[in-house]
């Protein structure tokens, strides 16, 4: 979009698109909706009408993203990666002790409790084979 004045959107549509969006797309992403609306993925935050609408795409977003990760039906690095870019946090802790596992656990730190999930992850030490 070249210089000049800023596009107006009808923002009654704009919710009715984004609900459409969000029911017909398995994993939302609010920029890919603002891409395909040609506007910028900031703006949708400012828009007041729509920020219920925004909310109910990321919590889908993020229970999907868990879900599909959960049963490896995405890829696992991009599922931690949007998960932190919405507030997870990963933290490993190793016990060697004990295992000789790995133990990730997911947390989300957002302040909001409509986002707010665990995930842990314990992967077993191999055992070792008999040389």
């Amino acid at each position: 979009m070249a210089g000049g004045r800023p596009r107006e959107w009808d923002r009654e549509k704009l919710l009715t698109d984004l609900e459409d969006y969000v029911n017909n797309t398995e994993i939302p992403i609010a920029s890919e909706f603002a891409y395909l609306q040609g506007m910028n993925r900031q703006y949708l935050y400012e828009i007041p009408e729509i920020s219920d609408a925004i909310k109910w795409l990321m919590t889908k977003k993020e229970a999907q993203l868990e879900r599909k990760g959960l049963n490896n039906e995405v890829n696992i690095g991009m599922a931690i990666m949007s998960l932190k870019q919405m507030g997870w946090k990963d933290r490993p802790d190793v016990n060697t002790s004990e295992t000789g596992g790995l133990r990730i656990v997911l947390e989300n730190k957002t302040d909001d409790p409509e986002y707010f999930s665990n995930v842990e992850i314990n992967i077993p030490a191999k055992e070792k084979t008999p040389e």
